[in-house]
């Protein structure tokens, strides 16, 4: 008779790709002028890191706040074509529809009202996740791909998860290396830290545009959620 003990379940790395987040650390790392990373290639990389002995394949969940098509269809239709290539290769997607503001631009003369995006729920769903996570019994890891130091309080609950169910998890974060800016090459306090270099990240490129048009790009610029 099969019973509980006998199941042996093999362990994983649980990764969490906060994806406004790495695109924007990315830009100010090496310069990029639209999302171009690899989503499940980045989560391979970094699992590989963790887990250079290697395993069982690692669990990657992408997070975006998704455009809408009404004030910027050109992204919309990129991000859309990439999360289902994302999807089809086995990455758990979670998107929240932006939420859009026509703000007064304090830098601009005359008080020129700006559209700006907002992202909503997308930092809390994450962090629900991480949990789930790391109750899960094949948990080895997580990672978190951020520097959002809002994270810190779900790395805090799980470390006391940990210590009342005497469980070990690693815990981790990961970021684009900024050259000459040590103060930007942080993430998630209370992790180990993993950055991700531009030699790296040259490997790490999706070789998919899931641009329509992209000489259109910086004519239908999305307003980075804030």
């Amino acid at each position: 008779m099969l019973v509980m003990e006998d199941i042996v379940m093999e362990k994983r790395n649980h990764i969490f790709i906060d994806g406004q987040n790495l695109y924007l650390s990315a830009k100010r790392a090496f310069g990029l002028r639209y999302p171009d990373f690899d989503i499940p290639a980045i989560g391979r990389h970094l699992s590989n890191r963790m887990s250079p002995e290697g395993g069982a394949d690692p669990v990657i969940k992408f997070y975006i706040g998704m455009p809408v098509a009404r004030f910027s269809p050109h992204w919309t239709n990129f991000w859309t074509n990439k999360l289902n290539a994302a999807r089809d290769a086995g990455v758990s997607v979670t998107t929240r529809d932006l939420r859009y503001l026509t703000e007064t631009d304090p830098a601009a003369p005359g008080g020129i009202r700006v559209l700006s995006a907002r992202e909503k729920g997308i930092d809390l769903r994450l962090a629900l996740d991480v949990m789930a996570a790391a109750r899960n019994p094949d948990c080895k890891n997580i990672m978190i791909v951020s520097r959002d130091q809002d994270f810190r309080e779900v790395v805090e609950d799980v470390e006391m998860l940990c210590a009342f169910s005497g469980r070990k998890i690693g815990l981790w974060s990961a970021f684009p290396e900024v050259r000459n800016g040590p103060s930007f090459n942080r993430g998630v306090d209370g992790t180990r830290e993993i950055s991700i270099s531009w030699v790296d990240y040259k490997g790490l490129r999706d070789p998919a545009d899931y641009r329509v048009a992209p000489a259109r790009a910086e004519q239908d610029r999305e307003p980075e959620p804030s």
